[in-house]
Order: structure tokens, then C-alpha cells, then sequence
């Protein structure tokens, strides 16, 4: 093939690469956006929870798993229900302080000053957050029996030694 062949040909493989780049950027993530949409914290099945969880899925767990009886149930939801405003406003409060971060412009003279800034907003909004859960956590937990308790204790147990493996999995990873 000659050179110049070779040149166009080259010419060509890159622009189809930039095309379908920019095409699947445009579409977003593709059928993972469209299979989900408007589906919160489903999770892919078997792969644990990914997103916020929906209050009615986090009460059929809790009915599961710490056998609740019907009134505690409907105690249990109304309270996940009441706090879902809370909860979505600090979402889309984190959404938007992690857009402003990503669209920071390291070349602007305040570049520094805005991200601190930014940065001291996100400890807050994670603050919040955590508040929100707790208030959450005893409120639900002054409806369960001392059995209950016992059960849920173990299984947020289980739930941060499962979270503790899997953020130190790739630290101990030998190096090659």
C-alpha cells in the first residue's frame, strides 16, 4: 500500500473513532441510562445496591430481614417517606456541588478560593447527609423489640466489614 494510501486510510480510522466518541458521549451512557431511568437504587440483581434506595424496597428489606409486623411496616415507611424531600434536596445539593467542582477551571485567578470553597460546601452537604441518616437510623430503631435491634446492629456489622474488604481490596493487591 503506498504511503499516500496509508495516510488516508489513517485519516479515516481516526475520524470514525472521534465520530463514534463524540456519538456515545452525546448518548450518554447508552442502555445502561435507558434500562434505568426512573428506576432508583434498583441495583443490578445480585450485585449489591448501587444509588439511593427507594423507602418502599428499604422497608420490604427491613420487614424481611427483622421480621416486622404490619404496624411497624407502616411506621417504618412513614418515616422514610417523610424524610425522602430532605434526602433528594441534599442530593441534587451534592449533584450540583460536584458539577460546579468538575467545571472548575484551573487557569482562573480564584481557581483556588472556589475550590475550597466548594470543598467546605461538599463536608457540609455530607454532613447533612449523615445527620439526616442517623435521625433516620433512631427513629426506626425505637419501633423495633430489643430482638430486632440486636438483628439490625449485626447486620449494619456486616455491612462495614463488607465495605471495609472492598476499600481495602485494591491496597492489597501485590504490586508487579
Amino acid at each position: 500500500m503506498s504511503r499516500k494510501n496509508t495516510t488516508i486510510l489513517a485519516t479515516i480510522m481516526i475520524s470514525m473513532l472521534a465520530f463514534g466518541a463524540a456519538s456515545a458521549q452525546e448518548a450518554g451512557n447508552g442502555d445502561a441510562d435507558r434500562n434505568h431511568e426512573g428506576q432508583r437504587g434498583k441495583g443490578m440483581p445480585g450485585r449489591g445496591q448501587r444509588g439511593p434506595m427507594d423507602p418502599e424496597r428499604a422497608v420490604q428489606m427491613m420487614t424481611r430481614r427483622l421480621e416486622l409486623d404490619d404496624t411497624q411496616a407502616q411506621q417504618v415507611r412513614n418515616i422514610y417517606l417523610a424524610a425522602e424531600p430532605e434526602l433528594d434536596a441534599l442530593r441534587e445539593s451534592g449533584r450540583a456541588n460536584r458539577m460546579a467542582m468538575r467545571d472548575l477551571n484551573a487557569e482562573d485567578a480564584d481557581y483556588d478560593e472556589k475550590r475550597q470553597s466548594l470543598s467546605a460546601e461538599r463536608d457540609g452537604i455530607s454532613a447533612s447527609a449523615d445527620e439526616l441518616r442517623a435521625r433516620i437510623r433512631s427513629e426506626v430503631e425505637v419501633l423495633l423489640t430489643s430482638e430486632q435491634r440486636e438483628k439490625l446492629a449485626a447486620a449494619a456489622e456486616r455491612g462495614r466489614e463488607r465495605g471495609s474488604r472492598h476499600r481495602n481490596r485494591d491496597r492489597t493487591k501485590p504490586e508487579a
